[in-house]
């Protein structure tokens, strides 16, 4: 409902897409936004669900398992995504690409995400407030409730299209496709 304030985490269900940051993200700011509720969506392959266990099982420890949902895989990420307050990217290891950040910027939702990789190109090109220190739980809780109390403005609009992004990346591999063939000449 609309009196939750919602953060959002799409990702899929693995030790490196920053799960476990989330949970401590919605730990430390419990008492302080008793309404935060936070979405995990995302799906978990066969092989994850041992470490699924290990996230509920921490929410529990922490006291925030009732205000959490692990939403599993969802055909509707953009709506869970529009009606969220703020949207995370939590990674450990730099994305390529951040596709989610993008979605969610263009969406006009807000991003907090780690300052590396294509989310932190994203975001410091797009929404450079957005921008924390890989694995800072104390710095992304502090940055979620400065914008769970003021919203920051989204820019309408921004480089990173999907095409742009696609037609870069193809011309990274075929530079290295040229240069492989010109050194076996």
């Amino acid at each position: 409902t609309r009196s939750k304030q919602i953060i959002t985490l799409p990702a899929r269900i693995t030790r490196w897409k920053g799960q476990e940051d989330f949970i401590e993200v919605v730990a430390k700011l419990k008492d302080e936004v008793p309404n935060l509720h936070g979405l995990i969506v995302g799906e978990t392959k066969q092989d994850k669900f041992d470490f699924l266990d290990d996230l509920k099982n921490k929410a529990k420890k922490l006291g925030v398992d009732d205000r959490i949902t692990f939403t599993e895989h969802r055909t509707d990420l953009r709506e869970i995504m529009a009606i969220s307050n703020i949207v995370m990217s939590l990674s450990h290891q730099p994305e390529a690409f951040g596709r989610t950040t993008i979605e969610a910027l263009s969406l006009g939702i807000p991003v907090i995400g780690y300052a590396h990789g294509g989310v932190g190109e994203q975001l410091s090109s797009i929404l450079p407030e957005g921008c924390v220190s890989p694995g800072n739980i104390d710095e992304t809780s502090e940055l979620t409730l400065k914008w769970l109390k003021s919203v920051p403005v989204v820019p309408h609009s921004n480089s990173f299209t999907l095409q742009k992004m696609l037609e870069t990346t193809l011309s990274v591999y075929q530079n290295v496709a040229m240069t492989k063939i010109g050194s076996q000449n």
